[in-house]
């Protein structure tokens, strides 16, 4: 415990004679330690914690592959009805498509919002509450 103490004394002693070298000492563990804190965030909001999902273990994702690899063309709504007519292989099946733009004018300017489309057993299969009004119905994955 001595020796500890006594290389204690000597780094403070170090520092306060060099002060350009412990002002870049600090500096440099302030942003390795933010940077990693900061890392370790993201890494673990998106991939360590699970998915917000009831039965998160259950849920299967159908993706297309293309030529060109993973994200090719959406599925046609005959492959789709094909996915949901398999009832003895999964209980729930629902379509989603993000990639569209609508136009936002109900406010003072208007805007464009990224948007998505999905079928009706959306809610039902992601749990998601709703606070005003219906969820979908069958006859609105028909019309366009």
């Amino acid at each position: 415990m001595e020796a500890f103490v006594r290389d204690l004394k000597h780094s403070l002693r170090m520092f306060v004679q060099s002060p350009a070298f412990t002002l870049a000492a600090v500096a440099a563990l302030t942003l390795g330690i933010g940077a990693n804190t900061a890392i370790f965030s993201v890494v673990n909001a998106v991939l360590l914690k699970p998915v917000a999902l009831p039965d998160a273990d259950r849920v299967v994702v159908f993706i297309n592959v293309g030529p060109n690899g993973p994200g090719g063309p959406n599925a046609s709504p005959a492959k789709f009805a094909h996915y949901q007519q398999q009832t003895e292989v999964v209980q729930d099946v629902s379509a989603m498509n993000t990639g569209g733009v609508v136009n936002y004018t109900g406010g003072t300017f208007p805007e464009q919002l990224k948007a998505g489309h999905v079928s009706a057993d959306f809610f039902k299969l992601t749990g998601a509450p709703l606070l005003l009004g219906r969820t979908f119905t069958t006859g609105c994955d028909r019309s366009p």
